[in-house]
């Protein structure tokens, strides 16, 4: 007798969900393709419990007639990929066929949808059809999943609870909203509104209703095109940062993907502008030939392969380091208001209920609750004073052109800090920062383009174990390209005959070390990297630092070569050069002004 059986659809149905279901989003992440796919201009997610016990998506798309209705629960049936032909080219964000089907196998679905001229109701739970009858509907389509994983209690146990699974979901929907701001969304949870937008094809707008209105206001225009890609999109100023990555959101073709390579090379344009393990808040979106590119990777098509991958990565780190150097950005010292009240109550603002007619609305200050013995004592709640009018258009604010800006000293605080002054108001420049920052971008100049190099009449020997001999041997070439001539010299030890004439004289032998080391720490060794390293390593050590003393003279010659930095913005570690306080705030501060 045989022992090899065909699946039962059912079985084969579940051991598929098994990777396109892995949770609440998954069905989300699904149902919401299907509906952009079906040229849905509004999408309404409504989800009981976080959808751990409903969600319910609603559109007003194509919508199916009765039979096609019936047939989206077959393995495999999809309008959207008909022949081999059509995988070279995939347009659509669902293309396998598998998602309806995978969902009805751990869960009770039901659909309801229209053509605008049949409509169909069809139930269907744990893969057997329950129900499929004619049904009067408007058009598009209305999806409603009941009861996730009821049958695989395996799964559902290791569901997380309501707030991380919301989470996941929201995260989702607010990344696709991004990636479509033509298109109206709405996610509810228990009738309580969490995101609209308003779908009026202004990704600015979008940003506001994602984020916030604030943080709309400080991003940053970057474009770029080359004959394969045009990129388009919008990257946050150096001064607004996050600890995660999850804030850069990649769009390719509105399609929602995941790069690690193309995050990497955002988060690569904003080296020295962002302390390291900081993150902007990015929304890039990639036009490219479907024929280019591969999304056929793995079922939950978030994965893309990319032909010429190296231009589309060397034109989005152009680009945003195009954005970043054209302007110059300094934080602001904003003097909050602090008022005592009796009691604590929650203060919430959801802009999206605001109707159009609404002129303007004010939140209210930050608060601050004594504790006593009838009322703990709670943490401030940050509600910044601000007044917004719904109806205008976001502008985003005119940065600083750094030629216009002319800061002239007026003495220096705790031989660390200078103050300076202008017609805009207060100075605060760090010298150890901007000293930094001068000889960062000299002596990245001189790596680049001075090849001169300095013979030694004595060379320079170093000795290492043999294990770190063997790695510094393999990888001579990379010294070779720093100008470092070294040779083998004995078993464990090498000789250095020659390095670049910049290197400070009397400190060689350290910094030489210093560069053998990083070799011994780095399996692969990135060249332009390693030398931004040197470079840091340099300028730090070379910098004025606290409690020095400086002349008026001293200061606005250092202030005037701070000027000149393609970054003025930061030191090559990411911290502030320049703090400013406004003639407004100053005066805010001595209760000249309310």
């Amino acid at each position: 007798m045989s022992k090899i059986k065909v699946m039962s659809e059912e079985l084969a149905n579940k051991i598929a969900a098994g990777e396109v279901v892995e949770r609440p989003a998954s069905v989300v992440k699904e149902l919401l393709e299907n509906a952009l796919d079906a040229k849905a201009s509004e999408v309404k997610i409504d989800l009981v419990e976080s959808g751990l016990l409903e969600i319910s998506i609603t559109d007003n798309g194509l919508g199916m007639d009765y039979e096609d209705a019936k047939l989206a629960f077959k393995r495999h049936a999809t309008s959207k990929v008909i022949t081999e032909n059509d995988l070279l080219k995939i347009i659509t964000l669902g293309f396998r066929g598998e998602a309806l089907p995978s969902i009805a196998a751990v869960s009770d679905v039901e659909l309801k949808t229209s053509d605008g001229v049949e409509g169909a109701l069809v139930n269907v739970k744990g893969s057997k059809l329950i129900k499929s009858e004619r049904s009067d509907l408007k058009k598009g389509t209305k999806i409603t999943v009941r009861n996730l994983f009821y049958n695989t209690p395996a799964r559902l146990k290791h569901l997380k609870n309501v707030y991380t699974e919301l989470s996941h979901i929201s995260d989702y929907v607010h990344k696709i909203s991004l990636s479509r701001s033509d298109v109206a969304f709405t996610l509810t949870n228990n009738g309580k509104v969490l995101l609209r937008t308003d779908g009026k094809n202004n990704l600015l707008k979008t940003i506001a209703s994602v984020y916030s209105i604030d943080i709309a206001k400080e991003m940053l225009v970057i474009s770029g095109v080359t004959s394969d890609y045009k990129i388009t999109g919008f990257t946050s100023k150096p001064i607004l940062q996050r600890g995660s990555r999850n804030y850069v959101s990649l769009i390719v073709n509105n399609r929602i993907i995941k790069s690690s390579r193309i995050t990497k090379a955002i988060l690569d344009s904003y080296y020295t502008y962002i302390p390291h393990g900081k993150h902007p808040i990015s929304v890039l979106s990639i036009e490219v030939d479907p024929t280019l590119i591969d999304v056929n990777v793995h079922p939950n098509k978030l994965e893309v392969k990319f032909s010429k991958e190296d231009e589309l990565l060397e034109l989005i780190r152009e680009s945003v380091i195009k954005a970043l150097k054209t302007t110059i950005f300094i934080p602001k010292v904003v003097k909050e208001k602090v008022e005592i009240i009796e009691r604590y109550e929650e203060i919430q603002l959801d802009l999206s209920q605001v109707s159009e007619d609404s002129q303007k609305y004010e939140t209210p200050v930050k608060v601050e609750v004594p504790a006593t013995e009838e009322t703990p004592l709670v943490e401030k709640v940050s509600v910044e004073q601000k007044s917004v009018n719904i109806s205008q258009e976001i502008i985003l604010d005119e940065p600083i052109k750094k030629e216009t800006l002319v800061i002239y000293p007026i003495g220096q605080v705790m031989g660390t800090y200078i103050i300076g002054q202008n017609e805009n108001g207060l100075y605060m420049i760090d010298q150890h920062a901007a000293a930094e920052r001068i000889r960062y971008e000299y002596y990245k100049k001189q790596i680049v383009s001075n090849e001169e190099v300095k013979e030694l009449l004595v060379p320079l020997v170093f000795d290492f174990s043999l294990s770190e001999s063997i790695i510094i041997e393999g990888k001579l070439d990379v010294l070779n390209q720093l100008n470092i001539e070294v040779e083998k010299f004995g078993s464990t030890s090498f000789r250095v005959r020659s390095h670049p004439i910049w290197f400070k004289q009397g400190e060689e032998s350290e910094d030489i070390l210093k560069i053998f080391k990083q070799l011994l720490n780095q399996r692969v060794i990135d060249l332009t990297r390693l030398r931004e390293s040197i470079v840091i390593t340099m300028s730090c050590k070379l910098s004025l630092k606290a409690n020095h003393s400086l002349s008026i003279l001293e200061m606005e010659r250092l202030l005037s070569d701070l000027m000149l930095c393609d970054n003025p913005n930061t030191c090559p570690h990411g911290r502030p050069v320049i703090v400013h306080i406004s003639g407004y705030e100053l005066e805010k501060m001595f209760k000249r002004v309310k």
